[in-house]
Parts: structure tokens; C-alpha cells; sequence
């Protein structure tokens, strides 16, 4: 489902930036698109609960350190404003990690694709230079780090303190989830597309 909602948002957040000049920038489209997937399907993977099956950490490592902190900031707990920080940090690198292997990933994908697409129609030339590998990597793990990882804390925070609050069935509490993490991965795709122009990726 999240992946699903990404690249949706990530279509009409393309569609709402570039306007008139969508088709002319369908190579901007087009490594837009391959990296949200691939972005949210790392996120999936690196985020989603699992079977506690591994033994328990050894005392004194980064493993044991982690495993006392909140899974995100303002979880219900008995958490210090010091754990708490830690865990927004934390994820930050962890989110800016994933940014930087998936921007590389997607960005050398798209690349491979679009001079693929050259060879075999010379006369349909890229009528927009992408960036090279290296620069949107770092881009986007800024992105990841900055804008991503304090959204995914504050959606987890509101429905985990707020949503439950919330007067009503669950179908409704679940229609409300559903249109704030549309909203956040709408607002995330136009915050990318921004950021990228900013740094004269796109």
C-alpha cells in the first residue's frame, strides 16, 4: 500500500510542479518515479517490524544501545528526551543511508534506461540532461535525512498518539490514515522536486 501511495503522489506531485512542461521533462518523470519505488521499498523492507528470532544483544554494543530506543520520537514510553532525540537522529542517518544507495541505484537506472532509449531511437534525443550519480546521491540522502525521516516521525506520532484519541469507528480512523499518509507522500514527492531544482539536479 505504501509503495502503491508513493507512486501515485509521486505522479501528481510531477504533474502539479512541472505543469506544461511534464512531457518535456519526462526523463526528470521518469528518475522520479524509479526512485520513490525503490526508496519506499527499501523503507519497507529496513522499517517493518520482525520476529524477534536473532538472541538478545550483547550488553555494551550499538545493537543493545539501539534496542532501548523509541521506534520514533514521541512513541508512548518511559523514554528520556535524550533516547528520544537519539532515535530522530538515529533514523535520520538510517534514512539518509537508504536515500543515498537507492538515489544511486535509481539514478544509474534511469541513466542505463535513457541511453538505451537513444540508441534505439537517435532521432528521440533526451531533451534534458540528468544529473550525474554522484551528486543527487548526496542530494537525496540530505532529503532523506531532513524531510523524509521528520515526516515518517510525526505521521508514526500522530497515529500513534493522536488517531487513537479520535472519536468514531475504526473504518474512520482508517480513512484518516490513509488520507495523511497520501498527504505525506504528496508533500514528500513536491519537497523532492523543489530540492532538487534547488540544487540544479533537474
Amino acid at each position: 500500500m505504501e509503495i502503491t501511495l508513493g507512486f501515485l503522489s509521486t505522479l501528481a506531485a510531477e504533474k502539479a510542479a512541472r505543469g506544461a512542461d511534464l512531457l518535456k521533462e519526462i526523463d526528470f518523470v521518469l528518475a522520479n518515479l524509479i526512485l520513490v519505488v525503490l526508496t519506499n521499498v527499501a523503507l519497507v523492507l529496513t522499517l517493518c517490524p520482525v520476529a524477534a528470532v536473532a538472541p538478545s544483544p550483547v550488553a555494551g554494543t550499538y545493537a543493545a544501545w539501539a534496542s532501548r530506543l523509541p521506534g520514533f520520537f514521541l512513541q508512548k514510553g518511559d523514554f528520556s528526551a535524550m533516547q528520544r532525540a537519539a532515535c530522530f537522529f538515529s533514523k535520520a542517518l538510517l534514512f539518509s543511508g537508504v536515500g543515498a544507495f537507492t538515489s544511486s541505484a535509481g539514478q544509474a537506472v534511469t541513466l542505463g534506461l535513457v541511453q538505451l532509449r537513444t540508441k534505439l531511437r537517435p532521432d528521440d534525443a533526451p531533451k534534458v540532461t540528468l544529473a550525474p550519480v554522484l551528486p543527487t546521491a548526496r542530494a537525496y540522502a540530505a532529503f532523506m535525512a531532513g524531510s523524509s525521516n521528520t515526516r515518517y516521525q510525526l505521521v508514526n506520532s500522530f497515529e500513534a498518539n493522536v488517531l487513537p484519541a479520535l472519536p468514531g469507528p475504526a473504518s474512520l480512523k482508517a480513512s484518516a490514515s490513509f488520507v495523511l499518509r497520501t498527504g505525506n507522500n504528496y508533500v514528500g514527492s513536491a519537497n523532492w522536486i523543489w530540492w532538487a531544482k534547488f540544487n540544479k539536479l533537474q
